[in-house]
């Protein structure tokens, strides 16, 4: 499927070629792009499920710490606890703060730090990430914690 997708082909297209849907193509093509707590569920056999870790990979950009928990054996990966996780994303915004109000910043914090998973996931993909990047992104970690704190 990457080949293919590198090879500039739709999902509709690889979809067709292999004789699957293309929700399956995008489930799978997913996998490729986990942030490293789904990819180290996925590695350890924790979860195996493309259609899952697809789920659990795009509520990780709005609720990371829930998807970090369920991801790292806090909860059980199961269909239900996705359900319940993606039910409780999909509630009004209005609805969510009367439960709990969150302190200024913290969901700006929560993608911020989704969107670092995402960029920590992609430098580990190159063969030989050299240590000023590595260095840059834990100073961005550090700089992204301190606006948190502030």
């Amino acid at each position: 499927m990457r080949s293919r997708l590198d090879a500039g082909d739709s999902n509709a297209e690889i979809a067709k070629r292999m004789g699957v849907d293309q929700t399956t193509v995008a489930h799978y093509l997913a996998l490729l792009t986990l942030p490293p707590v789904l990819e180290e569920a996925l590695k350890s056999g924790r979860c195996t499920s493309p259609r899952t870790l697809y789920e659990l990979s795009k509520l990780h950009e709005e609720r990371p710490e829930q998807v970090s928990a369920i991801a790292s054996g806090a909860i059980a990966i199961t269909r239900k606890a996705v359900a319940s996780l993606k039910s409780e994303a999909s509630k009004p915004r209005a609805h969510r703060l009367q439960r709990s109000t969150p302190r200024p910043g913290r969901t700006l914090l929560s993608k911020a730090n989704g969107l670092c998973s995402k960029l920590e996931s992609l430098l580990g993909r190159l063969s030989e990430p050299d240590a000023a990047t590595t260095e840059e992104l834990a100073r961005l970690r550090r700089r992204i914690s301190e606006l948190g704190n502030g």
